[in-house]
C-alpha cells in the first residue's frame, strides 16, 4: 500500500509511488499522520531504553570505583594497625637496658629498690630498705636511728641525698643546719646522727649489713662509693673513664666530709685514666669511671 507524507497545516500529501501532489479529506489526513508519526513513537522509546541502559552502566562504573576506594582504604587501616603495635614494640626493645659484665644495674625505685651484681663490685641489698624516696628524721622513736648506712640509687641516671640539722635547711656555706648535698651513681655511703634529717631522691636506704657484701678479690668494680679494707683491699689501683667529658674521683676518711673539712683527701675530674693509692679506712668514690686493681702498696 502507498503511503502519502502529509503537510498537516495544508492538508496535502505527496504520493510515495507517483510524487503527485493530492488533497486529502480531513479523516485520511488523520489517519496518514498517525502512520506517519508511528515509527517516531518507536524511535522514542528506543531512546529511553538506550538512556536508561546508559545510566545503568554508568552507575555500575561508580558502584565498581566505590567498591575499589573503599577496598584501598580498608587495606590502609589494616596495615596502620598492624604497623603502629609494631612500632611500640620496636620502640618498647629499644628501651631495654643492655647490662655489661662489672656493671651494677640500679633497681626499680621505692623502698625495696635493689642492685644486681655482676662481675666484680655492686652487691644487692639481702633484705628491705629501711625507707625510700622523701624527707626522714633520724633519732629517737624514729624509723632511722644514727649509725652508718648504705643509699643505693633506685631509678634515673643518678641519686641524690640532702642531710640537714633541720627540715628546712637551705644549701651554703654559712649555714651550720647545712650538713651536705650529694648526687651519686650506684651507692653511696652516709654517717647519720641524733636529730639528722635525710631527704632522698631516687633512691633508698638500706642498713649496711642488709647489703650484700662486695667481693674485694673482684678485678674491678663498676662507679660508686667503696669502703677500703672491707669493699676493696689496699693498693694502687687505676681509674678509666667510661662515658661522658671526664670521670671524676673523690675520696674522703668519712663519708660525710666536705671539701673544707680536713676528712676531705682529694677529688679529681680527668680523662682517659688517672692512679691512685688506696688505704685501709679511706672511702673512694667515682663517676662515669671503673677502677681496676693495678697491685700492692
Amino acid at each position: 500500500m502507498a503511503s502519502v507524507e502529509i503537510d498537516d497545516e495544508k492538508g496535502k500529501g505527496i504520493c510515495e509511488y507517483c510524487g503527485t501532489t493530492v488533497m486529502l479529506k480531513k479523516e485520511h489526513r488523520q489517519e496518514a499522520a498517525k502512520s506517519n508519526a508511528a515509527p517516531l513513537s518507536s524511535n522514542s522509546g528506543a531512546d529511553i531504553f538506550s538512556s536508561i541502559g546508559s545510566t545503568v552502566a554508568q552507575a555500575s562504573r561508580t558502584t565498581s570505583k566505590i567498591i575499589w576506594i573503599t577496598s584501598i582504604v580498608v587495606a590502609l587501616i589494616i596495615v596502620v594497625s598492624i604497623a603502629i603495635p609494631t612500632i611500640r614494640w620496636i620502640s618498647g626493645v629499644s628501651d631495654i637496658a643492655v647490662v655489661n659484665p662489672g656493671v651494677t644495674t640500679p633497681g626499680t625505685g621505692g623502698a625495696g629498690g635493689v642492685t644486681t651484681p655482676e662481675t666484680g663490685g655492686g652487691g644487692a641489698p639481702s633484705g628491705g630498705a629501711i625507707v625510700g624516696a622523701g624527707q626522714h628524721r633520724v633519732g629517737e622513736g624514729q624509723v632511722i636511728l644514727p649509725g652508718e648506712f648504705l643509699v643505693i640509687q633506685t631509678s634515673g641516671s643518678f641519686g641524690s641525698m640532702t642531710v640537714t640539722r633541720t627540715p628546712d635547711a637551705r644549701p651554703g656555706t654559712s649555714s651550720p643546719d647545712f650538713i651536705f648535698i650529694r648526687n651519686f651513681t650506684n651507692r653511696a655511703f652516709v654517717r647519720l646522727d641524733e636529730g639528722d634529717w635525710i631527704n632522698l631522691t631516687r633512691a633508698s636506704l638500706f642498713r649496711v649489713d642488709d647489703v650484700e657484701a662486695v667481693d674485694m678479690y673482684a678485678e674491678s668494680w663498676p662507679e660508686g662509693e667503696y669502703l677500703v679494707g672491707v669493699d676493696i683491699r689496699p693498693g694502687l689501683y687505676r681509674l678509666t673513664q667510661t662515658s661522658g667529658s671526664f670521670g671524676s674521683v673523690i675520696i674522703r676518711t668519712v663519708p660525710n666530709a666536705r671539701t673544707s673539712s680536713a676528712d676531705f683527701v682529694m677529688i679529681d675530674n680527668f680523662s682517659g685514666q688517672r692512679y691512685v693509692t688506696l688505704r685501709d679506712g679511706m672511702y673512694i668514690e667515682f663517676m662515669r669511671a671503673t677502677i681496676t686493681r693495678v697491685g700492692d702498696l
